[in-house]
Parts: C-alpha cells; structure tokens; sequence
C-alpha cells in the first residue's frame, strides 16, 4: 500500500483529468469481464482447494526451516551442474572446486534447524529485513474543516493576551 502504483492507482482523480472505466471498453473491458469471473470462480474453490492446502503446508515448512530448504533446493542443482559441466568437458580445477564448496556447503545447510524469525533476529537477518522493507506510510495530516489561517501580528497579540488573562485567572482561582 505503500508504493508508489498503488498510491497512483488509488488516488482521487485530478478534475482535469478524464477517467475511463476500462470495463466499458472494447479492448480491455472483455479482459477485465474474463478476470472478474476466474477470481469469483477461485474464491468459491480456495477453501477446499488441495491446491491451496499444499501450498500452505509448503509455505509452514518453510517457515520452520528455511535454509534447509533452500538447501535442499540448491543441491541437486549444483550437482546436476557439475554432471553437465563433466559431460561437455567444461569442467576446470577452479569450476569443479566452486562446485564442490557449493555441494559441501548445501549439505551442511540440510542440517540446519532455525526457523524464520530465529533468521530474522541475527544481524545478517535485521540487516536483509531493513533493506527490503517498505518505508513506513507517512503519518496522514490532521484533516480540519477549516484551513488554518496564519494569524495577524495583532490577532496574533490579541490572543496572546487573551490567553494570558486565562491563564492569571485561573493562577489567582488556585491562590
């Protein structure tokens, strides 16, 4: 919500500009219609869906042990690398030394057993977080029904005085 199309996309629109309802169009309108009917159609079936259910599971398994995971993952792909790299004689000292650090490293990854928010709290973690973190909306202005004026140099000394006679008179109630 806080980036930069979202907050172009929602904005009250400039009296000079002409809004269009891409719906009425002939170009994007049956798009649109199509989309609309997928999304309706989707939202009666997500919450039976063994689609969504795995993907859930998936998402809580990889938020108990997520370098394990991505471990998991890297590791039959530098393998698969290092094969490929073998058959076509492209395989160098320095490439296969490259390979085999990524294997070992892969496979002591496998063990880990942190879960995400054990990640998100060390330093490499908090350091990762802050830089890919939205920056914080701004906070909204207090909205009037009126627009605040600047006062006058003598409304300006009127109130203070008034404000001054307050404030002596309820100093002189407390005497």
């Amino acid at each position: 919500m806080a980036s930069f199309l979202y907050r172009w996309l929602t904005a009250e629109p400039d009296p000079d500009v002409i809004v269009i309802d891409l719906r009425e169009t002939w170009t994007v309108g049956p798009v649109i219609a199509v989309l609309d009917r997928v999304v309706a159609a989707l939202e009666r079936g997500v919450p039976g869906s063994a689609v969504v259910a795995a993907g859930a599971d998936a998402a809580a398994v990889v938020r108990a042990r997520p370098v394990a995971v991505l471990s998991m993952l890297v590791l039959p792909v530098v393998a698969l690398s290092a094969v490929t790299s073998a058959l076509t004689a492209s395989l160098t000292a320095g490439s296969f030394a490259a390979h085999l650090v990524a294997a070992v490293l892969s496979a002591l990854g496998t063990r880990s057993k942190r879960d995400l928010e054990e990640l998100r709290e060390t330093r490499l973690g908090r350091l990762l977080v802050a830089a890919f973190e939205p920056p914080e909306p701004p906070a909204p202005a207090r909205e009037t029904d009126e627009p605040t004026a600047p006062l006058s140099s003598k409304e300006a000394l009127t109130n203070g005085s008034e404000e001054n006679e307050t404030t002596n008179e309820s100093t002189d109630e407390r005497q």
